[in-house]
């Protein structure tokens, strides 16, 4: 009983991390490209929608 509940909360913290990776790797680029820009031209920035 007490092993399944382990292995279970197991997956799920193995989850979140993928979740987080994930979301790091496709956020990762756009975020550098996007302080990279904020700083070389803060006028254009103010055109493009945070989403």
């Amino acid at each position: 009983m007490i092993k399944n509940k382990l292995e279970k909360t197991k997956k799920l913290s193995n989850n979140r991390d993928k979740i987080v990776k994930i979301t790091l790797i496709t956020r990762g680029p756009f975020w550098i490209f996007y302080t990279s820009t904020l700083f070389q031209f803060p006028g254009l920035l103010q055109k493009i929608p945070i989403s």
